[in-house]
């Protein structure tokens, strides 16, 4: 049996000149002057709140949604960027939005690694 990967989508929003990266499933938030730093940021609160869940057998807390609408526009968004892809046309528009995907962490491996679109 192939191993599963378990990845918390993510929806990069830009508000004000600051990047707010949401983890969906998780409604946990990173923020920072880009997406990247905001991911980083959203990277470190996974792993806190992962880890002291696992540590205390709480793991189903921590999977509390993010709002309705951000969903939606993330799978709007990853749609856009997968048709992108195939055609293998250049981002355009939207320069306020990005959407990426970010492995849950692997607490035996240590391997934590992040997808962007």
């Amino acid at each position: 049996m192939a191993d599963l990967a378990l990845t918390v989508n993510v929806l990069g929003v830009r508000e004000d000149g600051e990047w707010c990266a949401i983890a969906l499933e998780m409604s946990l938030r990173g923020y920072g002057a880009t997406f990247d730093e905001a991911l980083a940021q959203l990277e470190d609160a996974i792993v806190a709140q992962t880890s002291f869940a696992v540590q205390h057998d709480t793991v189903d807390q921590i999977f509390i949604p993010a709002e309705p609408q951000y969903f939606k526009l993330y799978a709007d968004l990853k749609r856009e960027a997968l048709k992108r892809e195939l055609l293998d046309r250049p981002a355009e528009g939207l320069p306020d939005y990005r959407v990426g995907d970010i492995p849950l962490p692997q607490f035996a491996t240590g391997s934590f690694e992040v997808a962007i679109a």
